[in-house]
């Protein structure tokens, strides 16, 4: 794999997350461009512009942690082979901290192969707009058609039956890819530690355990973090503490 050919994006807001995510990703020796200040449709539309000077794009959030740098590359050989332009986990379904639409992918972290992603920027900014703009009813009624289309390449059992309840704003840039594109989704499941606030395991499609995503990243400095996480209601927990212990089971063990 010619590693000047792919570039890492993270979008950021949390600057001493961010950091610490950066010394560790550093060692993969990979361009890296962090994003600031953007919303989460912008940041989708603003990465996929450096299709024109990148083969690969891995989307990855500051606090989803790659565990093994090994099944990461695998995955793109993967794709490769495979003719996949675009793999990720999907939103919900699968683990329980969130739950909305399984068939949709999460922007915490995908890997897309950029040959075949043809749409300009202005294209997707149009058709993200559209979205913000479309009553809720419409959305919905969107987002099940989307549902019927594409439940059949889920091909995990949907664990978590508290999902389709809610959506985001890029889920337009995600629909657009996923309709006119090969993907796969990623197998997702909870951490067994932290039962009231898991983290997000994430398997490659050889079924090795390569990322923890630890959401909550915002809230990374909170020592006594109390809120309702997807169906956990009203957890409690040290956020600081929660997201260093899966910082180090990640880089560390």
């Amino acid at each position: 794999m010619d590693k000047s050919k792919i570039l890492i994006t993270i979008r950021s807001g949390n600057k001493a997350l961010l950091d610490k995510q950066l010394i560790q990703l550093s060692n993969l020796g990979i361009k890296i461009q962090a994003l600031t200040n953007t919303s989460p449709h912008g940041y989708l539309i603003e990465i996929l512009k450096y299709k024109l000077y990148y083969d690969w794009i891995v989307n990855i959030d500051e606090d989803c942690f790659v565990k093994d740098t090994n099944a990461l590359f695998e995955t793109m050989e993967y794709m490769k082979k495979n003719n996949i332009d675009i793999v990720g986990p999907p939103d919900g379904g699968l683990y329980t901290i969130r739950t909305e639409y399984p068939v949709v992918f999460n922007a915490f972290f995908n890997i897309i192969r950029t040959r075949n992603i043809k749409a300009k920027p202005s294209y997707l900014a149009q058709i993200s707009q559209d979205w913000l703009n479309m009553p809720e009813e419409e959305k919905f009624e969107r987002l099940n058609k989307f549902h019927e289309r594409h439940i059949s390449a889920l091909r995990y059992e949907i664990t978590n039956k508290t999902n389709s309840q809610g959506y985001e704003p890029y889920y337009a840039v995600f629909m657009y890819l996923q309709d006119n594109h090969k993907f796969e989704y990623l197998f997702c499941k909870d951490s067994e530690e932290y039962p009231d606030a898991p983290a997000t395991e994430v398997y490659s499609p050889n079924g090795q355990l390569f990322l923890i995503h630890t959401w909550l990243a915002r809230f990374y400095c909170e020592t006594n973090l109390c809120m309702d996480l997807g169906i956990h209601r009203g957890s409690c927990v040290n956020n600081f503490e929660r997201i260093n212990y899966f910082h180090d089971k990640a880089y560390c063990s």
